[in-house]
């Protein structure tokens, strides 16, 4: 397998970039349009909905592609085999989770006080499948650095989904337009890559195979479990303490934040892993790696969050318009602090992952949780802006 130099990771990184620039400043503007049509409990019926299926992502995003990423592989036979088994294994697991989710619905939706999202649920989930059917195709051009294409996918897949869900929401379809462009765009996605990847998968299987990768994969999977409790449980405990429209300011809000600073922070991970596994037994290399896309980082992500914490007020002002009163507070407080996490926690990961060390992020976050869940549970009790401010220090 190609091991790269300075140029082609830089050059990766900048498609890389491109690319999540692609895909997390269209929802956002998309959001802007939204927000002057729909009321904020719209936007908490959405994050009652993401709640679940987010969960299911993360098993359906089980670490299989990671570790394709950090291995090194010198015979490309070998890599073929395992991303076969990575692509059906996925593919199996989200239709199992999709069935699953689909049985359970009714269940789901009154524990997250919410009853009757049952239909939109599991429309809603039919991304579980048809993100398994692209993200292989995206995970081996990754592996060999080639960015360029993902990101004509992501653009022409977000430019089609911001036209269906504006077209349905000027219709009056509610969430329903939302849902339907978000399916639309990985329906798309999925049918691109299948027709135009270098890579198809095969007609094979081993169990070997899939152990092998299991045994990596189970504590990147245990991490995207502890991830999402850690991103989840607040916006769970508020839309059990408050109602549709203080859960869609808290979570709209974290969304654009999240949005903003996830676009470098994306494009840095994506091509970490990678560049991070091929100089692995270099230690010294391996530390200037990692320090250039810290500093990278730094120099993206630290004026960004600064700017939006003084001019909070402005930026709900332009991203939400009227009617948005408190979404301020929650922008301003949670972009510092994601920053400082991002900065400082979030990037470790990919580096050991690179090492072949997935438990030690796992840990990481299970110590969140450990404060994170009795400090949520205390303070719910004291106000939304009280609230806020103490998950923001946690």
């Amino acid at each position: 397998m190609q091991v790269a130099n300075s140029k082609t990771v830089a050059k990766a990184t900048g498609w890389s970039l491109a690319t999540q620039i692609i895909a997390k400043v269209i929802p956002p503007i998309t959001n802007m349009i939204l927000a002057r049509i729909f009321a904020p409990s719209v936007f908490g019926i959405i994050a009652t909905i993401t709640l679940i299926t987010s969960f299911a992502e993360t098993f359906n995003e089980s670490g299989f592609q990671k570790y394709l990423l950090k291995t090194i592989y010198e015979d490309e036979n070998e890599f073929r085999k395992d991303s076969d088994v990575s692509f059906w294994s996925n593919l199996f697991i989200s239709m199992l989770l999709w069935g699953i989710i689909a049985l359970a619905s009714t269940p789901l939706c009154n524990v997250l006080g919410n009853p009757g999202l049952e239909i939109p649920l599991i429309v809603s989930c039919v991304q579980l499948p048809l993100t398994s059917l692209s993200i292989i195709h995206i995970t081996v051009l990754q592996k060999k650095y080639k960015f360029r294409k993902p990101f004509f996918v992501q653009l022409v897949c977000s430019l089609v989904s911001l036209a269906i869900t504006l077209t349905l929401a000027f219709l009056n379809y509610g969430f329903w337009s939302i849902i339907i462009g978000n399916c639309a765009a990985y329906f798309l996605r999925a049918v691109i890559l299948s027709i135009n990847s270098d890579w198809r998968p095969h007609f094979y299987y081993s169990f070997k195979r899939f152990v092998k990768i299991f045994k990596f994969s189970i504590w990147i999977l245990m991490e995207g479990m502890a991830v999402w409790l850690t991103s989840w449980f607040d916006s769970f405990i508020v839309g059990r303490s408050f109602d549709d429209h203080e859960l869609g300011l808290y979570k709209n809000s974290q969304s654009v934040v999240n949005g903003l600073i996830s676009v470098p922070q994306n494009a840095v991970t994506n091509v970490s892993i990678v560049s991070l596994s091929d100089s692995s037994n270099d230690q010294a290399r391996f530390n200037s790696i990692f320090l250039i896309f810290q500093k990278v980082l730094a120099f993206a992500i630290l004026p960004l969050a600064v700017g939006v914490f003084l001019y909070r007020d402005l930026a709900v002002k332009i991203v939400f318009g009227d009617g948005w009163e408190g979404a301020s507070f929650v922008i301003g407080c949670w972009s510092l602090a994601s920053a400082i996490r991002v900065l400082f926690v979030s990037i470790n990961t990919p580096a050991f992952i690179a090492k072949g060390k997935p438990r030690i992020p796992l840990w990481f976050q299970l110590i969140d949780i450990a404060i994170l869940i009795p400090m949520c549970l205390v303070f719910v009790t004291k106000g939304f802006d009280t609230f806020v401010l103490v998950r923001s220090i946690v």
